[in-house]
């Protein structure tokens, strides 16, 4: 097995781990004081979504 194969079941391990430790969402979570309305009553409002991408070099 090459050591690319071992390194990437490893990362897939610690992905799972990291699922599994994760507090799982509950209703006390929420928070429902506000009225929804009243977050949207503004002017001038830019939202903006976007992915970060980074360059990956390989080390051979």
């Amino acid at each position: 097995m090459t050591m690319m194969k071992i390194l990437m079941r490893k990362k897939k391990k610690s992905r799972k781990m990291l699922v599994k430790r994760r507090k799982p969402l509950c209703s006390g979570d929420d928070v429902t004081d506000d009225d929804p309305a009243d977050l949207f009553d503004t002017n001038n409002v830019v939202v903006c979504q976007y992915d970060k991408i980074t360059r990956n070099r390989n080390k051979t």
